[in-house]
């Protein structure tokens, strides 16, 4: 049986780790196979960042197009209905009101998207750098996470789940939605 005789701390770097991971498997006999199973995490992960950037560059899309064409074709037809009542004043002026808070609620979704994919880069950039200790890691992270309102955070969780990376390595796009397994530390 084989015994891992390094013991995980929070001072060494995640490169100093890898590397004492590596010992372990030479001595053991498992080099090939934990070479193996690290690159096929490794390959899931950025699987699962490249799918998670993927969809919010398309929701972004989604909101910047679909909503000005079904906005552009609701309006033609708004306006002819106001022209047919002999409403057009009425209604020119209330749309005129309501355009801004159209116009502001595309704007914070916008936003909300863009500080999301830039909140998933920046946690891109920690889990990369083999610099940190596990506990500047997962600090760094904490702290990035702390900057989330709340539906940021909603919607990171979300993500998080649609596109997780299973405890055996793989990439699993899920269908169902049970929010208990998202973790971003894991």
């Amino acid at each position: 049986m084989c015994e891992f005789s390094f013991t995980m701390n929070h001072t060494i770097t995640k490169g100093e780790r890898d590397d004492a991971l590596d010992q372990w498997a030479v001595d053991n006999n498992l080099f090939e196979a934990y070479q193996n199973y690290r690159t096929k995490t490794e390959s899931a992960r950025e699987e699962r960042q490249k799918a998670i950037l993927n969809t919010l560059d398309y929701v972004r899309g989604f909101f910047e197009k679909v909503e000005e064409f079904q906005r552009r074709e609701r309006d033609d037809a708004l306006d002819q209905w106001a022209v047919d009542n002999n409403l057009f004043e009425a209604y020119q002026n209330y749309r005129t009101s309501t355009e801004s808070a159209r116009e502001e609620r595309q704007k914070a979704i916008l936003n909300t998207l863009d500080y999301v994919r830039g909140f998933f880069e920046k946690v891109e950039e920690f889990q990369r750098s083999k610099s940190y200790t596990c506990s500047q890691e997962a600090d760094g992270i904490r702290e990035l996470c702390s900057t989330l309102s709340v539906l940021e955070r909603q919607l990171v969780n979300n993500l998080l789940f649609a596109y997780r990376t299973e405890p055996s390595g793989r990439f699993k796009k899920s269908l169902a939605f049970a929010f208990a397994d998202t973790n971003l530390l894991g």
